[in-house]
């Protein structure tokens, strides 16, 4: 291990647990040899099988670095480390592979998720998702892939109220019908163009900001499978509104708020 002992030299008993799995070996005794201070003992989890699958997109390419959980439950959300619910969990190599030891038999829902690089400024990013079942025997390898969920993507170029690109602005989609969270976000590049891939299918509301004059816009899009929507956004004008604050007699009121 990579931890060293002072153990007396004695017989014992010796057993193992899988953290993962809260999987747990068979107690095994052992005992040193006659004036020896060294001994080799092996442990066995019986009674416990493996997993191992590939994650696939949604056309069945290959996903690496996603994060694959096992769990009792029907729902991602409680899907926990704490018994009465331990589980298991991989990522995914780079040809989508992933294995889980040591797990008690029995049915078992599979989860996964990929991070997603675009954050908003508030809410994170929501990762592509994707689920799977799975039944494990004791002593034998269950083989189950996990197809993550379809999606699309949007694109699109920000102007400002003179049809001149916006450099730098800052756009984010949230799911229709709102008002929801929103689950991406970016900034346009020096042609005011921005692009938001990996997106769930579904509805759109497409929000844009100049952070430079807090001009803003909207637009709409449909995302369905292997397609780029596209939503233009315009950004409104505004004007200056001057207001000039008196007390019930007419004087000006400083400082007022």
């Amino acid at each position: 291990t990579i931890n060293n002992y002072v153990i007396p030299v004695f017989g014992f008993d010796l057993s193992a647990r899988y953290p993962l799995s809260q999987a747990a070996s068979a107690v095994t005794p052992g005992e040193f040899p006659a004036d020896g201070t060294r001994v080799e003992q092996d442990l066995v989890f019986v009674g416990q099988g493996d997993v191992r699958g590939n994650v696939k997109r949604h056309n069945q390419s290959a996903l690496a670095g996603a994060t694959v959980r096992l769990c009792r439950l029907p729902n991602r959300g409680v899907c926990s480390d704490v018994p009465p619910n331990p589980s298991n969990q991989a990522t995914s190599a780079a040809d989508g592979s992933f294995l889980m030891l040591a797990n008690p038999p029995r049915d078992y829902f599979l989860f996964a998720h990929k991070a997603h690089p675009q954050a908003t400024r508030n809410h994170g990013a929501r990762p592509i998702l994707g689920e799977g079942i799975v039944s494990v025997t004791a002593g034998d390898i269950a083989v189950a892939d996990v197809t993550m969920e379809p999606t699309g993507s949007i694109a699109g170029q920000v102007l400002g109220t003179d049809g001149t690109p916006v450099v730098g602005a800052y756009v984010e989609i949230a799911p229709l019908p709102g008002p929801a969270a929103p689950i991406r976000g970016t900034a346009t590049d020096t042609f005011g163009r921005y692009r938001f891939f990996d997106v769930p299918l579904g509805d759109y509301r497409v929000y844009a900001e100049d952070p430079s004059s807090n001009a803003q816009g909207t637009g709409e899009a449909m995302v369905t499978v292997d397609t780029e929507a596209v939503a233009n956004i315009t950004l409104r004008p505004f004007g200056l509104v001057r207001v000039q604050v008196n007390h019930a007699r007419g004087i000006p009121a400083d400082n007022a708020w």
